[in-house]
Order: C-alpha cells, then sequence, then structure tokens
C-alpha cells in the first residue's frame, strides 16, 4: 500500500512504445528525459562518465605534453584554466577537445534532467548543471535526494492538450524562443556587462532553443527529430534578428556558428523532452527563462583567463642586419591579403616608430587604428620587445548597418605585449619570429581561443611576409649592384 505523501502526485506521460519494444531498456536509456532515475544509477552514470573522460584526457595529456592532469585541473568548473593542457598542441586540438566534450555534456544533461524528475522537480531544473560552480551544487543535491513516489496512470488531459496545429505550434514556439533571444541579448548589452561570454554564447542558445521547443511540444507534440530541428531554425532566425535589430554583424555570427549549432540541437531536445513531463510543464519554461540571469552571475565572478601566446616564423634570404632595419620601420603592406580581412577583422597596413632604443615608441597601423606600442627591449639586431598600451577596434562589423560596434568588441580581445626574435641559421639566412601575447575575456575559451590565434597567426603572416619580401629584394638588388661594381673595377 503506498504511502499517503499529501501531495498531488504527477503523472509523467510516456511516449507510446512501439510494438515489442522493451519497457525497462528504455528506461533505463540515457536518451530518454521523462524517465525516472535512481540516487545509486545517477551516481553510477555520473562516476563511470567522469572517469571514461579523465582517464582517456590525463592519458592523452601525458602522452602529448608529458603533463600530470591532476583530479582537481579535471573537475574545475572553469573552462580556460582546463584548456592550459592544450596551449602546446596545434590550435586544431581545441576543436578536437570541444567535439571530444560535447557527447559527455549531453549525457551529464540527460542524467541530471531524469533525476530531477525522479526526485520530484521540474525537469528543467537538469540544465543547471551547465553553471560553473552551480553545477557542483546540483550534483550533490541530485545524488542525496530521496525518490518521489508517483503514479503511473497517464493525465487524462494530455491528449487534448496537444492538439494545435504543428506548424501553428512550431511558430508560436520559434517566436518565442526568438523573442527570448532578443530580450536576453538587449539585457546584456543595455547593461554593459564586463563579461557575458557563457551567458551569451554558450546560456542564450541553449535557452531560447529550450523555450521553442518546450513551447510547441506543449500544444503540439515533436518527435526528438522534429525538436532537433526546430532548434536549428529557432537558431537561424534568431541569428537574422540580431542582425536585424543591429545587436551583432554577420561575421561574428559567423565565427559563433560552429559552437551554436550543437547547442541549438541540444537546447531543442532539452525544450521537447522536459515537457513531456505534463505534470511539470508550466514550470518548466519559467524555470528555464531563470537560467539566463543564473548564467549571468556566475559569468561576472569568474577569474580572468590566463595570457595565451601565439607564435609565428618564416626564414628569410637576407642578412640579419636587413632583416632587422626593414621590421623596424615596414612599409606599406601591398599585395593580395587573406580571404578574412575581407569580412572588416583588422589588419596591418605599415609601421612607424619615433625615437631609438629601449623607450622610443612604435605605432602599427591597422585598417581599424594604430596599436601604441612602447620599446621596453632594443636588442639590435637580435632581438626587439614592446607592451600594448592602445588598441584599436578588433574587427568592423559586416552589417546592413554602418558603424555597428556590440559591446564585446571593446576589451574581450586585449592584445597585451610582443617581441621579434631574429636569428642567423647556419646557410645564412635570418630566422625572424614574432611573438604575440594576448588574453581574450570571454568563455568557452578553449572555442574562441582557436579564432583568435588563427586570425593572429594570419596578422603575423601579413607582417613577416612583407618583411620577408622586402629584405630579399633589398638583398638582391645589393647582390646585383656587387656585381656591377666588380665588373666595373676589373675592365
Amino acid at each position: 500500500m503506498e504511502e499517503d505523501t499529501g501531495r498531488d502526485t504527477p503523472t509523467p506521460v510516456h511516449n507510446t512504445l512501439e510494438a515489442g519494444q522493451n519497457e525497462t531498456s528504455r528506461q533505463n536509456s540515457i536518451f530518454v528525459f521523462s524517465r525516472p532515475l535512481g540516487r545509486r544509477d545517477f551516481i553510477v552514470s555520473l562516476t563511470v562518465i567522469f572517469l571514461v573522460k579523465y582517464l582517456i584526457e590525463a592519458g592523452l595529456v601525458a602522452y602529448l605534453i608529458g603533463k600530470f592532469y591532476s583530479p582537481l585541473d579535471f573537475l574545475n568548473p572553469i573552462y580556460s584554466y582546463r584548456f592550459q593542457y592544450l596551449e602546446t598542441l596545434p590550435d586544431w586540438m581545441s576543436i578536437i577537445y570541444f567535439l571530444w566534450t560535447f557527447p559527455f555534456i549531453w549525457a551529464l544533461v540527460v542524467l541530471s534532467v531524469r533525476r530531477t524528475y525522479s526526485a520530484g522537480g521540474s525537469p528543467s531544473m537538469g540544465i543547471f548543471v551547465l553553471i560553473p560552480w552551480v553545477n557542483v551544487a546540483i550534483l550533490l543535491a541530485l545524488a542525496c535526494a530521496p525518490e518521489y513516489r508517483r503514479s503511473k496512470t497517464p493525465a487524462p488531459a494530455t491528449a487534448q492538450f496537444r492538439e494545435m496545429n504543428l506548424i501553428a505550434a512550431t511558430v508560436i514556439g520559434i517566436s518565442g524562443g526568438v523573442l527570448t533571444a532578443v530580450l536576453g541579448t538587449s539585457l546584456m548589452l543595455s547593461n554593459d556587462f564586463s563579461q557575458y561570454g557563457l551567458t551569451l554564447f554558450l546560456g542564450l542558445p541553449i535557452l531560447a532553443t529550450a523555450v521553442s521547443t518546450a513551447l510547441t511540444n506543449s500544444v503540439s507534440s515533436l518527435n526528438g527529430v522534429q525538436a532537433a530541428i526546430q532548434g536549428l531554425l529557432t537558431l537561424v532566425v534568431t541569428a537574422g534578428a540580431l542582425i536585424l535589430f543591429a545587436f551583432e554583424g554577420v561575421i561574428c555570427l559567423f565565427m559563433l556558428a560552429p559552437l551554436a549549432i550543437p547547442l541549438a540541437l541540444l537546447g531543442g531536445i532539452i525544450g521537447k523532452l522536459i515537457t513531456d513531463a505534463v505534470d511539470y510543464q508550466n514550470q518548466s519554461v519559467g524555470l528555464m527563462v531563470i537560467f539566463l540571469p543564473t548564467i549571468s552571475v556566475v559569468d561576472q565572478t569568474l577569474p580572468p583567463p590566463p595570457e595565451r601566446i601565439v607564435t609565428t616564423s618564416v626564414e628569410i634570404n637576407a642578412p640579419i642586419q636587413t632583416v632587422w632595419d626593414r621590421f623596424i620601420d615596414f612599409q606599406e603592406i601591398t599585395g593580395p591579403r587573406h580571404w578574412i580581412f575581407s569580412t572588416g577583422v583588422a589588419y596591418p597596413i605599415r609601421a612607424e616608430i619615433t625615437g631609438h632604443g629601449a623607450g622610443a615608441v612604435r605605432h602599427c597601423i591597422f585598417s581599424t587604428g594604430p596599436f601604441v606600442e612602447p620599446i621596453t627591449a632594443w636588442d639590435e639586431p637580435h632581438r626587439l620587445a614592446f607592451d600594448v598600451t592602445e588598441q584599436p577596434h578588433p574587427m568592423v562589423e559586416l552589417s546592413f548597418y554602418k558603424n555597428l560596434h556590440p559591446p564585446h568588441l571593446s576589451g574581450m580581445l586585449q592584445s597585451k605585449r610582443g617581441e621579434i626574435r631574429l636569428e642567423t641559421l647556419p646557410n645564412g639566412n635570418t630566422l625572424l619570429t614574432g611573438n604575440t601575447w594576448y588574453e581574450f575575456h570571454a568563455e568557452p575559451v578553449n572555442y574562441w581561443y582557436t579564432w583568435c590565434d588563427w586570425v593572429i597567426h594570419r596578422i603575423h603572416i601579413e607582417v613577416l611576409e612583407q618583411v620577408k619580401k622586402i629584405a630579399e629584394t633589398q638583398t638582391q638588388n645589393e647582390a646585383v649592384q656587387n656585381v656591377s661594381k666588380f665588373e666595373a673595377l676589373t675592365r
């Protein structure tokens, strides 16, 4: 005989099972949200997920870079501190890391949503495990929470509740998701938050698409494929709305797309499956809305990421002194540029220097303005080092509107200092190496570092190849002149 808890017993709606399908196997599937998940199964599943991910990553870190990846580093919820282990690896490794991590994020969210449902809470609370620091408290609470007994009788009004035409329901859902994204973006930008990377780049794509499919699934049942497709449609319409309302430009959204697309798929399916528990439909949408303010609060408290360095080298067929002279005050860059610079990304034009030696000031003129670089070390012709005290905007947004300047273009990417090293090679050529140290103040840095490293590397190439072209041309001209002088003397 069941104990009377004095509470209404909510009743989950189970999708109709195919003939012969085993109900027990469905309940144990990590891809089904609206099924109970006991404490023991939750703890075991969570432990297995963490152990598999940690052991494989720790083994790869030890093999590739010879460092010990401690469990504390692995459990650190701040992505930038875990990403330091990839610094010495090729840039594309950060993309591999993101793709590798995403299935584990999916599994973690699924387990948390199911466990929250089983413990008597609104399933939408499970998505809060995506928020650093908050996720630790939620996982501990879910591991300790007792089971909540509920009736297995389906709610009789469910079929009537979900009779709206699917197209009309989809329009309502996408409209709600886009409105959520626009209002969320407007709130962040109007309050001039100093740091909102997690909120804007992670929280908003998930929330907007989850709200979209939750609204649709509440009035017209979706399957998993339909929910995923609606999530993508919501993302596309949201991108168009952000461009239309002058919140973002095309290039920033293009850079965000590889991150936002899988998040939209995840958010779309989350919204559908957490509203499969119809006893919590009204609560689910409301609780999802507070997801954004919660992640925003955490966003403001995250410590700044560590400095990162980008290094680029070219070999130049010219004496070291000639290369030094050509770099110190390089002429205006001519010729075809890389395609990325035609999109509005700032590119170098020329350099000017005032003074000589440490204390001189170098101005590196970019398409968006000058970098002001006081010289801190002048070891001619081997090393030149400088700080960056002023810098222009990193890009001009590609948009229908002139002078569009989203707040995240100011301060997120900060060049801190730079260095040029010259070395004479055994064959007489000169190895010219450029180093740039920078900070990027937005999570997830393991994603944005890939873009930043690539763009800065392209900027290095523009400058170094210009110096190479001028130095080698000068060397060839001097060689021709010397030959002419020698011939004139021997006549």
